[in-house]
């Protein structure tokens, strides 16, 4: 296979890296009698060069509430760029966070949790001293606003503001979202690994599953991952010397996940897979591709991943000579992605219809393009 030229493309993942502030504010009620509280924690997930991405925990510490505007102010020229799990807003150096359809509902001690990517300026990026929510400066203790109820409060709580488990924020964009769209697990229950057993067990179960991975995996070869499941990781969720493998499954989706130094593929996407989405995730120091899609795989989208020090990044299309197979299939969006000085395949197309979004050098951003590539 031919080498393609260098080129970076933008990305905020979420590593596992932290450098985190966490700051107590104060939350109001939308109620009449209420006593309000919160807890803040903002923390710098991943860093770069012109970029970082931000991850923000909101806890209630009062009373419930319905609805939140979370707001701070930057104070070394930071720019939020975009926002999941929140929408957010910038006019200056201040920042508005406003929660989303599954997370604004938020019990006493509930919490809601949501990331951006951002711009600064290379030479300083402190975290925000203060935060408001809903207009009330933050404090950090639970304060009554009005006397209590005389009436005792309901023996039900509200609903929790955390989404069923596997629901996703609603960033899912690209052919992913065709073919009755990808929603993973779903709403099925929560499986949590932490070794390797558990977690090839874990993927190679029947039926339904959200799975969160916690730690570091050591694994070797490929693991099967089967339909219908969602692969959370944690922070700092690592998977160091084993991949995935998606051959002819559907409905898969892989997040938040760094995969290191694999003896294989990182995740291999082949025999006529649908519906993949591949987000959020980090590769490194691998043997072969991070990300390779082919053997006739359909209704893909892989965002906001970040390929560095790492050789073969991205294959669409198995070879020059399965056009019978592929022809036809392999509509994969590529969108968001940022090979970070990898050598080839950024990605490497045949046959597919893709969208991608690339930019020839930092700080040029070209538009979105979406076109057939013929065979060849």
């Amino acid at each position: 296979m031919r080498t393609a030229r260098r080129r970076t493309t933008l990305i905020a993942t979420t590593a596992a890296a932290t450098a985190a502030l966490v700051t107590a504010g104060l939350l109001t009620s939308v109620s009449a009698q209420a006593a309000a509280g919160c807890q803040v924690a903002y923390s710098v997930a991943s860093q770069w060069p012109g970029g970082f991405t931000g991850n923000v925990t909101v806890t209630n510490l009062g009373d419930p509430i319905s609805g939140w505007t979370l707001r701070w102010s930057y104070g070394a020229g930071q720019q939020v760029s975009q926002a999941w799990g929140a929408t957010a807003t910038q006019s200056g150096s201040q920042v508005s966070a406003t929660n989303v359809d599954y997370n604004g509902n938020l019990a006493t001690n509930g919490s809601a949790t949501f990331g951006f990517n951002a711009s600064w300026n290379n030479s300083s990026n402190p975290a925000p001293s203060s935060f408001t929510v809903n207009n009330v400066a933050c404090t950090g203790s639970t304060t009554p606003t009005t006397p209590p109820p005389s009436t005792p409060p309901p023996s039900t709580p509200p609903p929790s503001s955390t989404p069923p488990p596997g629901q996703q924020p609603s960033a899912l964009v690209g052919w992913a979202t065709q073919n009755g769209g990808t929603t993973g697990g779903g709403n099925a229950g929560t499986t949590t690994v932490s070794n390797a057993s558990g977690l090839t067990s874990a993927l190679n179960a029947t039926g339904a599953a959200v799975i969160r991975v916690t730690g570091t995996i050591t694994c070797s070869g490929m693991l099967r991952v089967r339909s219908n499941k969602t692969i959370l990781g944690n922070d700092g969720a690592t998977i160091v010397g084993c991949g995935f493998n998606i051959s002819g499954d559907r409905n898969v989706i892989i997040r938040n996940l760094t995969f290191r130094n694999w003896n294989d593929d990182a995740i291999n996407v082949q025999e006529s897979a649908t519906n993949i989405w591949i987000d959020h995730n980090s590769f490194s120091n691998g043997y072969d591709g991070a990300v390779d899609i082919k053997r006739g795989s359909d209704f893909v989208t892989v965002s906001w991943n970040r390929v560095f020090s790492h050789d073969k990044t991205m294959l669409l299309g198995h070879s020059d000579d399965n056009a019978g197979q592929d022809v036809g299939h392999l509509r994969v969006s590529y969108h968001h992605n940022w090979f970070d000085g990898s050598n080839q395949r950024t990605p490497r197309v045949r046959f597919g219809h893709h969208r991608e979004r690339r930019r020839a050098r930092r700080g040029q951003l070209l538009r979105e393009r979406r076109r057939p590539v013929p065979p060849r």
